[in-house]
């Protein structure tokens, strides 16, 4: 038996609320330049608002398992509060600054992750599709649209996400193109924050000081 593609995941029942954006998808608007400023759901993600092909800041663009990555923020931002107070500010000063910096830059880097758009495939505004499949490009049987190399579809996000390496719902929706390279500047500065909070921490419980 031929092997069946997954049925892509209907959107979680808040996303579905959001107005679909036609003219992201069927390129009915070729100026990419425009920001939207009120939501809209290409696929099972939402652009909240911005340009549609650019990174946060100058657009918000969250993912299906936004639950997931709202959970994130707050794991990253409670228990680095904790820490800085009763961890870093007893030890010295000089390592609140270097906590506060190094969990900022986290924050900042994962908030990057998040909130840009990981590199979807919109319809060309200017080729057409017969084209763009001459030209090597593979019609997607559920977008219907034609896609580049390397492009595949994601039965999470319900889009297709140029170069994509995984759906991640720690961040809410794929890491593809555009945040590939942010995201393992993410995960460095995280483990580097990670070695920090540890060594920090073990120097406090040596000295015996209480950490609450």
């Amino acid at each position: 038996m031929i092997p069946t593609a997954p049925p892509p995941r209907r959107a979680p029942r808040l996303l579905r609320l959001v107005p679909s954006y036609p003219a992201a998808l069927e390129g009915a608007s070729a100026d990419e330049e425009s920001p939207v400023w009120y939501p809209h759901r290409l696929g099972n993600m939402v652009l909240l608002a911005g340009k549609r092909r650019s990174a946060f800041p100058a657009q918000c663009f969250v993912g299906p398992n936004y639950c997931c990555m709202s959970l994130t923020f707050a794991l990253l931002i409670v228990p680095n509060f904790f820490f800085l107070r009763n961890v870093a500010l007893p030890v010295h000063l000089a390592a609140l600054v270097l906590g506060s910096i190094s969990a900022l830059l986290v924050l900042g880097a994962f908030t990057f992750v998040a909130c840009s758009d990981p590199g979807v495939v919109f319809k060309h505004p200017h080729a057409k599709d017969e084209d763009l499949l001459r030209e090597g490009y593979v019609m997607c049987d559920i977008c219907q649209l034609p896609r580049p190399k390397g492009a595949q579809h994601c039965y999470d996000c319900n889009v297709c996400v140029e170069d994509l390496d995984h759906h991640c719902p720690w961040t809410g929706k794929c890491i593809g193109k555009r945040t590939i390279v942010l995201f393992r500047v993410f995960l460095g500065l995280l483990a580097a924050h990670l070695l920090f909070v540890i060594i920090l921490t073990l120097v406090q419980t040596f000295r015996g000081k209480s950490l609450l």
